[in-house]
């Protein structure tokens, strides 16, 4: 009999029926929940395709913007240059007009003193859009620098002796004060001439700008490379040159790495050295506060808002051209109690030595001292030794020139006595002449009238010159007789003081007691001289005038006057007659290029402007110079009348008998441009073995548009066109050739 196991599960049915409801809640919930989340991420997914779509419309919109404005900056960027370079012609036609006008209208009329002015607010509209330009250059990191020879002390002179009548109007005294070693053999450099001339102009200017009374003094000394200045621009050091380089030099790494090989090369060229320049002034002076952003571009220290001119924009083109120059600009805190503002930057140039000398370590030790002894003594300036000979009254009415005029003469052995006063300048020539028994013989006198010496027995045709005592025979005529060279005096009288009349009247005094035996007189100014009614020919001949100011070369000419440096200046250049005075020299410049006298007469000239009012201007200077001449209008014209003329010389039988003489070329012209026109026509050239001088003429001045074609053309001349300078270069085309 077989038995079943049965299992029976009884549950209660209601909590079965729960269970199962419960389940379908989680199952209901659970797929709720899916739904949702497809949902939302349904939603999700079409508004993130939405909003990418609406940024891919907004990038390519916006592409499209920054194109167009790619497109409109460079169109403004042409339409820019194009303009500056209308505004530039436009002034410089205007500026020629004026000058021409000026020169064909009484001086003393009304209607020159009008266009006077006119003269001087367009130089100031161009010296405000030279900034501008400058400025965006700058920024664009597309300034450069042109390395060309020049004379640093000269170049230097010219800018401070171009500020003396700015500085004189305002009783303020602009003062050159230059160390020895750059007057001989550190004055010729490599470098960009005109963009130094820039820098210190910019600063002298804003120097007697914000000067009332007192002086502006520029210093230049020139020192070897310091260790500061090499590790700046140096591999080693890149942090403070790559920011120079990054803002001022390039703009692609090509161009950087060309500039560090340019660097490199600077710092181990061993003639480069550093000039180190001082512009001094006592004006009000900058707050401490402001002196960190006076360097920022538009920003202008002043107290009111109207209280001095300008766009702010000089100190910071100076400072970027300093550093374009390997250098740096500041500030230098002055003394207390001191007035005034002093800026100091230093540049590095390549010394040009005639003789291919490199600077000695030695030199460079000795220069960095500060020593002034041994090899760095000046070659034109003798030894300084004890001269009892000589003696040096300096009447000079400006405290720092007296200064400096006095530094600058003892440091060559000379005695200097300074009178400050009438009375003092009195009383010293009054000691002078009780001494003047005792050290002139009777029977010994110099007659510088003449420039000789003369003794008695001699005839006047026997006489010696003062050039034979600087050999082996002056010595020993001093220590033969050392009262032909002793006790000679060199008076030097500044015109622009107090009591003319009566310092007239002191020298007068003097004079009739040492009835000229022993010293010589110069007179500083000619100008104020005949402001005072006192006539060049009232003066005896062995008297002097020298031009204001007196520094630099001009210091040079006065210790040049003293018997024993007489002819010991090898490097200081002829100046003919001594006591002529500046104007005259001008009035012979003005003569030897007269019309009569002009390298242009007969001559035919092809003239290439489109601009009708340069060509108004330069027909009026050929006409009065007698040039024959043929005028158009853009590059293509010219090439037709160049090609139309060689072929003629050819028919005739003369190939090389040139067309033109010259041809003036415009730079910039619609159809044709310069550069293309010259290029082409050096082309036609080589077929007829000819060669024509082309003077390029351009708005921008040098080191812009004139670069492109520079290798063409034989020479340039930059607008307003004048006849000063365009018969110059004719000369120098002329000499060259």
């Amino acid at each position: 009999m077989a038995f079943f196991q049965v299992y029976v599960l009884a549950l209660p049915y209601d909590e079965v029926q729960s269970r199962m409801h419960w389940n379908l809640v989680i199952v209901s919930v659970l797929s709720s929940l899916m739904i949702l989340a497809v949902a939302i991420s349904m939603v999700l997914t079409l508004k993130l395709a939405r909003k990418e779509m609406c940024l891919t419309a907004a990038l390519v919109k916006q592409k499209e913007k920054t194109q167009q404005l790619e497109r409109k900056s460079k169109n403004q960027s042409v339409a820019f240059e194009t303009a500056s370079h209308d505004i530039r012609a436009s002034l410089a036609a205007i500026s020629g007009s004026v000058e021409m006008s000026i020169n064909e209208n009484h001086q003393g009329s009304e209607l020159a003193t009008d266009l006077r002015i006119v003269q001087s607010s367009t130089k100031y509209l161009q010296g405000l859009l030279n900034s501008i330009l400058d400025t965006s250059k700058i920024e664009a990191g597309k300034m450069e620098l042109e390395e060309k020879p020049f004379d640093l002390v000269k170049v230097v002179e010219g800018v401070v002796d171009l500020f003396y009548p700015v500085g004189i109007k305002k009783e303020v005294d602009v003062i050159l004060d230059v160390q020895d070693d750059l007057l001989t053999k550190y004055s010729q450099v490599k470098g960009d001439e005109r963009r130094l001339k820039q820098i210190l102009s910019n600063l002298l200017s804003n120097a007697i700008k914000f000067t009332s009374e007192g002086h502006v003094s520029v210093g230049v000394r020139a020192r070897a490379m310091s260790q500061n200045v090499q590790s700046s621009i140096t591999a080693s050091d890149h942090d403070r040159f790559e920011r120079w380089r990054s803002c001022l030099f390039c703009r692609s790494n090509d161009k950087c790495g060309g500039d560090v090989e340019a660097v490199d090369e600077v710092v181990g060229d061993s003639n480069c050295m550093e000039f180190v320049f001082e512009v001094n002034d006592t004006g009000k002076g900058i707050a401490k506060e402001k002196q960190a952003s006076i360097f920022e571009n538009y920003v202008q220290v002043k107290e009111t808002e109207h209280e001095f001119e300008g766009t702010g924009l000089g100190l910071a083109i100076v400072q970027s051209l300093v550093r374009l120059m390997g250098g740096e600009i500041s500030i230098v805190d002055k003394e207390p109690g001191e007035k005034g503002t002093s800026f100091r930057f230093h540049v590095v140039f390549k010394v040009i030595r005639s003789d291919q000398h490199v600077i000695s370590d030695e030199e460079k030790v000795n220069m960095s001292s500060g020593s002034n002894t041994g090899s760095n003594t000046p070659f034109c300036s003798p030894k300084r030794r004890d001269y009892n000979s000589s003696t040096v009254v300096l009447f000079i009415s400006s405290d720092e020139r007296r200064k400096v005029s006095q530094k600058f003469i003892r440091a060559r052995g000379v005695k200097v006595v300074v009178a400050k006063t009438v009375g003092e300048l009195s009383e010293t020539l009054k000691e002078f002449r009780q001494s003047a028994s005792k050290v002139c013989s009777p029977g010994s006198y110099i007659n510088l009238s003449f420039g000789y010496l003369t003794r008695p027995g001699r005839s006047p045709n026997k006489e010696v010159p003062l050039s034979a005592l600087d050999g082996t025979d002056a010595s020993q005529a001093r220590m033969s007789n050392p009262t032909t060279q002793t006790g000679f005096i060199l008076l030097v009288v500044d015109t622009t003081r107090a009591n003319f009349r009566e310092l007239c009247k002191v020298v007068a005094e003097f004079r009739k007691e040492s009835k000229d035996a022993c010293f010589r007189v110069v007179w500083l100014g000619f100008r104020c001289m005949q402001a005072h009614g006192l006539d060049e020919k009232q003066l005896p001949p062995s008297d002097v005038i020298i031009p204001m100011p007196l520094h630099g070369s001009r210091l040079y000419s006065l210790i040049d006057l003293l018997p024993e440096f007489r002819s010991k200046f090898p490097c200081t250049p002829p100046r003919g007659n001594p006591h002529t005075p500046e104007r005259q020299v001008e009035v012979e410049e003005i003569t030897r290029i007269s019309p009569n006298k002009s390298p242009l007469r007969g001559k035919k000239v092809l003239l290439v402007e489109d601009n009708s009012m340069q060509q108004m201007i330069a027909k009026r200077i050929f006409l009065k110079n007698g040039v024959i001449f043929d005028m158009c209008t853009n590059g293509k014209e010219a090439l037709t009348f160049v090609s139309k003329g060689l072929t003629d010389q050819k028919d005739l039988g003369a190939s090389h008998i040139l067309p033109y003489d010259y041809i003036l070329m415009d730079c910039q012209m619609p159809v044709m441009d310069g550069c293309e026109a010259t290029w082409q026509i050096r082309q036609m050239e080589k077929e007829y073995g000819v060669h024509i001088p082309i003077i390029g003429l351009s708005a921008h001045g040098e080191g812009e548009e004139l670069n492109k074609f520079v290798k063409g053309i034989d020479s340039h001349v930059s607008k307003p066109l004048n006849e000063h300078k365009l018969l110059k270069v004719i000369e120098d085309l002329h000499s060259r050739n």
